[in-house]
């Protein structure tokens, strides 16, 4: 077991330290650990040495006990003059699980509750650590995944720090014995039937018989992931620079896509790195082994293909010569409704968007001041006739909606989403953001109207 030793106040001062906060908040589940860890913050802050303290109690509400345990919480915070608070979640285990569902539930709290420059402490130790990378090695976990759990990372607009993590789980009770604390055992820890409670109680236990100094090997291979992570990071950083490019039209989406002439220059491996961290980067979830491959067999389609591939909330499809992600549900299609044009303004779309009017003098397509005076309705592909044709500023001849559509780039999941600005004659005059018909466009002597288009997909 990795080497016990005297856990004290001062210790864990130089710990937060690493931080840079000076405001912290204990996740404090009135287990050993968690008590623990709030005791000896309590202590740095009766000196003077933290600027604030609170905890946070997360009641799952998952065991009879529950209530139990936020009063037991509450009352350590009134004894040592911490203020707690008591946040109860709905846990629903359905599709990942009900200890995922749980921890999924705790997180969004603390996200919601934690201040900026507030750092959030947990109490995870050592043997938490080796149950971790042993749960996620036999998961079949990547680097990244090895790595287990990060000393510290980003929560909502604070941070989170485990100061624990290489403290043997022996100290720590070692120091609650010391200082004749009490805490609540959770009754839901001794269930084998939960992966990791098997691991804590039927495979450490056998793994440590015969490799007593096993934890503290671990944890040099969670050290040695966690640098391989960073480095993996840093390439990625390197190759986004290259391959995640703006595109020369509207996509609707934050962030940029990959482009895919760059894209297919870096090795698979790498490929697969950038993917895995551009999709971090724009805040959707991790796509496993076999959605790193799908994405990959997306590259190989047909030139006219639109494949997409979904999990989660998101979807990853290509288009043309560009890797897109996309929220897998959208709004709901927009509906007609009326536009007034009378002075510059913003005009809010109902679930699609902001339309941005401006009355300009250049030589940008705009629509003539005497038909923005007209009254003026936003409708939609689905409402337009299919094979009418109309001819469009600056472009020649004569085209349907889709044909334009298509030579202006808009990308498919736009395509009934643009705001098209018709007169009281059912006249088209333009298609918000892309194009003025030729019939409505403002000559290049005269002032006219330009309307933007921003749009909202969730």
């Amino acid at each position: 077991m990795a080497k016990a030793f005297n856990l004290t106040a001062d210790w864990l001062l130089a710990q937060l330290k690493k931080t840079g906060a000076s405001s912290f908040c204990v996740g404090l589940s009135g287990g050993l650990d968690s008590v623990v860890l709030l005791h000896l913050c309590k202590c740095l802050f009766l000196r003077g040495q933290l600027k604030s303290l609170r905890a946070i109690h997360i009641n799952h509400g998952l065991s009879m006990n529950a209530e139990q345990w936020s009063s037991h919480c509450v009352s350590l915070g009134e004894q040592w003059s911490v203020p707690v608070s008591v946040f109860s979640v709905q846990v629903e285990g359905a599709g990942q699980g009900l200890e995922d569902a749980a921890r999924a539930a705790r997180y969004e709290v603390f996200a919601n509750e934690l201040q900026e420059t507030e750092c959030l402490l947990l109490a995870h130790h050592a043997q938490d650590q080796a149950e971790t990378l042993l749960y996620r090695l036999f998961r079949g976990a990547g680097v990244e995944g090895l790595a287990a759990m990060p000393a510290s990372r980003n929560v909502g607009l604070g941070s989170l720090f485990r100061p624990l993590l290489q403290v043997n789980r022996q100290a720590i009770a070692q120091y609650a014995e010391q200082h004749e604390l009490v805490w609540v055992n959770d009754e839901s820890n001794d269930q084998v039937d939960f992966d990791r409670n098997y691991l804590r109680h039927e495979v450490l236990p056998a793994v440590l018989q015969r490799w007593p100094n096993v934890i503290a090997s671990l944890t040099k291979t969670v050290q040695h992931c966690t640098a391989v992570t960073e480095i993996l990071h840093d390439v990625a950083i390197q190759d986004m620079q290259h391959v995640v490019q703006e595109p020369p039209f509207i996509t609707g989406m934050d962030g940029f896509p990959i482009y895919l002439p760059a894209f297919l220059q870096l090795s698979e491996a790498r490929q697969s790195n950038v993917i895995r961290y551009w999709l971090q980067a724009l805040n959707w979830p991790k796509p496993s082994t076999v959605h790193l491959a799908q994405i990959t067999q997306q590259l190989n389609a047909r030139p006219d293909a639109s494949p997409q591939i979904c999990w989660g909330n998101v979807m990853v499809r290509r288009y043309k010569e560009w890797l897109f992600a996309l929220p897998a549900q959208m709004n709901d299609l927009p509906e007609a409704e009326v536009l007034n044009i009378t002075t510059s303004n913003q005009h809010h779309l109902s679930g699609n968007g902001l339309l941005m009017l401006s009355s300009i003098n250049n030589n940008v397509p705009r629509i003539q001041v005497g038909s923005a005076s007209q009254s003026l309705h936003i409708i939609y592909r689905e409402q337009w006739p299919t094979e009418k044709k109309f001819a469009v500023a600056e472009r020649s001849g004569k085209k349907t909606l889709k044909r334009w559509l298509q030579e202006f780039n808009v990308v498919p999941w736009l395509r009934d989403r643009v705001p098209l600005i018709v007169n009281k004659n059912g006249q088209l005059v333009a298609a918000a953001g892309f194009w003025v018909t030729a019939e409505f466009a403002a000559q290049a002597s005269e002032p006219g109207w330009n309307i933007d288009w921003q749009p909202c997909l969730t």
